[in-house]
């Protein structure tokens, strides 16, 4: 009869192998694994099963799906915090032991409010998981998540869908007392009435200052958009899935502000794109999911989220450089 251990045995040698080899970062690993416990095969699956959102249509939103001047009334709440709060995130985006794998931030709310968090890494793309989440959210359907983090255009697009519940502004006093002026009343949600800021940064370039200065050591710095376009890098360069951080970049590489564009500049941007996907210029088009590629070095370069690169240059790969772009 076989014995279990063997397979232990075989996935500990299967997770040393991909460690090793690049292919999943150690940081990914620890967030993978957990809070210490039992490491299986399915904690290791990346990127983890995305389920849906548990925030139900708030009933104040008209059939437009736009707010208005309509009042909004928050969803009643006990008068002591108890109880579990589901949490999807992205990866990298919070504070973590490099060692055991926790979160501070976290075990420290825990142990202030007595609220268990269930806390994953499910937020691949904004896109993608709003296309998981969706069909359950327009029927109106209780589902998984109590809070999740989405990029400013996709909290406004859930917002006049009727997807999210007002805040109880009186039970959280910390915002207003201390957030800076540009994260209050944002474009997105007049008054943050739906949403308050996670956190905020920049799209860029991600790159490994080793691989660039070995592929293209006459220039071995980044600086531009069009460097990701520069044939040197041909099958080593990363793209976003997300539209509008891919085709805005795009468009500033041509001269354009994207708030400014027109029909034609769209197109060009589009052929400008399209000529180097099909000249086999990218390896591929990412949500988050380019992190272990560019910490591990199967890329040189790639558009980037700048939370993401100070995180894997400080735990995974010292070589890693973020550039925001001369365009």
């Amino acid at each position: 009869m076989p014995d279990p251990r063997d397979d232990q045995s075989e996935l500990e040698r299967a997770i040393a192998r991909a460690l090793a080899q690049g292919r999943i970062s150690r940081r990914r690993f620890l967030r993978q694994a957990g809070r210490g416990g039992l490491i299986t095969a399915s904690a290791l699956s990346l990127p983890a099963i995305l389920a849906a959102c548990g925030i139900k249509p708030s009933s104040s939103v008209g059939a437009s799906g736009s707010s208005g001047s309509t009042a909004v009334t928050p969803m009643a709440l006990p008068s002591s915090p108890a109880g579990t709060l589901n949490w999807a995130n992205w990866p990298a985006y919070i504070d973590i032991d490099d060692t055991t794998g926790d979160y501070p931030t976290i075990k420290k709310f825990e142990s202030e409010t007595n609220i268990t968090v269930t806390y994953n890494e499910d937020i691949n793309d904004n896109e993608e998981f709003f296309g998981k989440i969706q069909p359950d959210l327009s029927a109106g359907n209780p589902t998984q998540y109590d809070l999740i983090v989405l990029t400013d255009w996709m909290i406004e697009r859930m917002i006049r869908l009727g997807y999210l519940e007002p805040l109880d502004k009186t039970r959280i006093p910390s915002f207003d007392a201390n957030a800076q002026d540009l994260y209050k009343d944002p474009w997105y949600d007049p008054g943050n009435v739906y949403s308050m800021a996670w956190q905020s940064g920049i799209t860029g370039i991600g790159w490994n200052k080793k691989l660039v200065a070995q592929l293209r050591p006459a220039k071995p710095e980044i600086t531009s958009f069009d460097d990701l376009l520069d044939p040197v890098f041909k099958g080593q360069v990363g793209m976003f899935s997300e539209m509008r951080d891919t085709m805005s970049l795009t468009l500033l590489s041509l001269g354009v502000k994207p708030a400014d564009a027109t029909n034609d500049d769209a197109k060009r941007a589009q052929t400008k794109l399209l000529e180097a996907a099909n000249g086999k210029q990218f390896q591929g088009f990412y949500g988050n999911d380019y992190y272990d590629l560019l910490s591990g070095e199967n890329l040189a370069l790639t558009i980037a989220w700048s939370g993401d690169v100070s995180q894997m240059k400080l735990y995974d790969n010292a070589d890693v450089e973020f550039t925001i772009p001369k365009e």
